[in-house]
């Protein structure tokens, strides 16, 4: 959900044109960040209230060589029928609506649902968030991340974990 909804954020931005847009969304492929584009990456984190940390889950999550951006997604558990509710099957289809004058992009955002696993079923009526709010950071030389140059020869992978409250001097707008 929160990949989407960050899909939709870009593609309302308009900045660039919606089959680029959704091509770039790549999460559902099992790459590094969730959307890439050629001068910028964008890894999305969905997060609940209060949460304290984010996970980043490989070395390479946080490491690229274009602009890059952390985007944190919050989001609560909701109840069929409460404002501002919405699960999978209204956002892939709310998604779809925006870019169905773009055959390719639609194809393409089809083909990313399903590498995601995802289709269309009345059990997703029943999983339901609000959204509450998205937040931007920069991902720049001084975050504090781990990457792959920083790690001594031997260490092959790693997990760890963020303070957000330590991120907040990186909030920046929304990435176009």
């Amino acid at each position: 959900i929160a990949e989407m909804l960050v899909l939709e954020l870009l593609i309302r931005n308009g900045e660039r044109d919606v089959h680029e847009t959704v091509s770039g969304w790549i999460g559902p492929l099992g790459a590094d960040q969730d959307f890439m584009y050629s001068d910028l990456a964008i890894e999305v984190k969905a997060v609940g209230p209060g949460a304290e940390s984010i996970s980043i889950s490989s070395l390479e999550q946080l490491g690229c060589t274009v602009t890059m951006y952390l985007v944190l997604a919050t989001l609560r558990p909701a109840t069929p029928g409460e404002p501002g509710a919405i699960g999978l099957n209204a956002l892939a289809a709310r998604v779809e609506g925006m870019i169905a004058e773009s055959p390719e992009a639609l194809n393409i955002f089809k083909e990313r649902l399903l590498e995601a696993r995802y289709v269309e079923h009345e059990f997703y009526e029943t999983v339901l968030f609000e959204h509450m709010s998205i937040a931007a950071y920069s991902v720049t030389d001084t975050f504090p991340k781990l990457i792959r140059d920083m790690v001594p020869a031997g260490i092959v992978s790693a997990s760890y974990s963020i303070e957000i409250d330590s991120i907040a001097e990186f909030r920046s707008g929304m990435p176009r």
